[in-house]
């Protein structure tokens, strides 16, 4: 009788100690594609980022008076004027967040588009994900303008934004939140 009772005994220990490495192999699964899914996420960030500051720190570039170069200054969108391609002549840029019917087919029920449109181009969408996207304001001083802005008055441009991978893990999407302030050396002449 014993004998059966150390096989039982035996039986829920092993069958207890089973469960519990497959649910750390589970738990590793999980985490390993968050991460991976978080990886995509933050390049994606990263590149919305260097394309912002390159275009935001030639805001007034070659324009007759650079200070007034922001055109539109609102919360969730920015028209300026510069020389973008450097060949004398100031082009008109603008950085807008798409509306969120046009992403209601993605994976993510929050994403939306970034789009940017120099001149009178169609718009090419540069940035996927955004979940959030904030424009915010400052003047010489780095006292914060309400928005809209009126022309002349930004010296300072910050974006904040949060990118999500389009693919979730269970319910839970990889999230970058993102940064930027930049100081146009044009526009503070």
């Amino acid at each position: 009788m014993a004998v059966w009772l150390d096989i039982l005994g035996s039986m829920v220990f092993g069958s207890l100690l089973l469960l519990s490495v497959l649910r750390l192999t589970v738990d590793m699964s999980e985490r390993g594609t968050l991460a991976t899914l978080a990886v995509v996420s933050q390049r994606q960030a990263a590149q919305i980022a260097g394309l912002l500051d390159t275009d935001l720190r030639r805001a007034g570039l070659g324009v007759a008076m650079p200070w007034t170069a922001v055109e539109v200054a609102e919360a969730d969108s920015l028209r300026f004027a510069g020389d973008l391609d450097d060949d004398g002549t100031p082009d008109t840029l603008t950085y807008y967040l798409g509306p969120a019917t046009e992403t209601a087919g993605t994976l993510n029920p929050r994403d939306r588009y970034l789009y940017r449109r120099l001149n009178s181009e169609a718009p090419l969408r540069v940035g996927e994900g955004l979940t959030a996207f904030t424009l915010r304001y400052y003047d010489a001083t780095g006292a914060e303008l309400a928005t809209p802005v009126p022309p002349g008055a930004v010296s300072q441009i910050a974006v904040q934004y949060t990118v999500e991978n389009p693919h979730s893990q269970d319910t839970t999407y990889a999230r970058v939140p993102m940064e930027l302030r930049v100081v146009p050396a044009n526009l503070n002449l």
